[in-house]
């Protein structure tokens, strides 16, 4: 059972299970893929905040994203619903965004 939040608004009742991610544990960022089904909205802005909570096995674990660009497919054509494949990475990736220096103690 998940549950998903983007930019603060609840969008369980449209995502699909399983939920896929990625837990790496080198360097490189951890990695998602949401997918969403019937979606009134259009679009999401890419860099939106996601906020994943899954339990599994009595464990809950809650995981931070930022979403990247997805294309939505109308589905059914001309009614105002959208499916998305939104692809996530961990929401450290916001770090880049920011220009200050670094700061050596």
């Amino acid at each position: 059972m998940i549950q998903v939040k983007i930019n603060g608004t609840d969008y369980t009742k449209y995502a699909v299970q399983p939920f896929k991610w990625n837990d790496l544990l080198d360097e490189r960022l951890d990695e998602a893929v949401l997918t969403l089904k019937a979606v009134p909205e259009a679009y999401f802005l890419p860099l939106s905040v996601v906020e994943v909570t899954a339990t599994l096995n009595g464990e809950t674990k809650t995981r931070y994203y930022v979403a990247g660009n997805a294309t939505p497919d109308e589905n059914p054509p001309q009614s105002g619903l959208y499916d998305f494949e939104l692809p996530l990475i961990e929401a450290t990736k916001l770090l880049e965004r920011d220009n200050s220096d670094t700061l050596i103690f």
